[in-house]
């Protein structure tokens, strides 16, 4: 299992994103950055790309040594994402998602809080670009609330 980081200064949050990767590249990214738990944020933790539904992801992470947690409550539901289509209505989203969705899972916020601070950790969902992603969101928020550092992995 990964050892504790408590030793850390100032604890980092990172995410990201696996949009346009393979598997492989993915874990290469997250193991150069030190990462020892993956919190996937993503409403639906399924996905058409090879390695990145729930299980097989999982069983890919106890296999480099690294913590898997879905905590599906801090994504947004893909009802809510079905007719995006400007950048307008991507910001208006995330900002939707700061104002209903993360007070709504104040516990479910402080548990992953709690989960990012005890090993170097990544929120992980689909988008590349963090600016169209709502783990951003939670990492600022993670930010705001604990002087965590956020680090974006591309």
């Amino acid at each position: 299992m990964a050892q504790h980081a408590s030793n850390q200064a100032v604890k980092t949050v990172y995410t990201a994103g696996y949009e346009g990767e393979s598997i492989d590249t993915f874990f290469e990214k997250l193991l150069k950055a030190g990462v020892q738990r993956l919190v996937d944020v993503r409403y639906n933790a399924i996905s058409r790309k090879y390695g990145f539904s729930k299980g097989k992801l999982r069983q890919l992470c106890e296999k480099r040594n690294i913590d898997y947690v879905h905590l599906r409550q801090l994504g947004i539901p893909s009802s809510q994402r079905k007719s995006l289509k400007t950048v307008a209505d991507y910001q208006e989203l995330m900002r939707e998602y700061e104002r209903s969705i993360l007070p709504k899972v104040s516990d479910v916020r402080r548990e992953a809080l709690q989960l990012v601070q005890e090993l170097p950790s990544v929120l992980v969902c689909f988008e590349a670009d963090v600016d169209y992603c709502h783990r951003g969101r939670l990492a600022e928020a993670f930010s705001s609330e604990a002087a965590m550092s956020v680090v974006h992995l591309r």
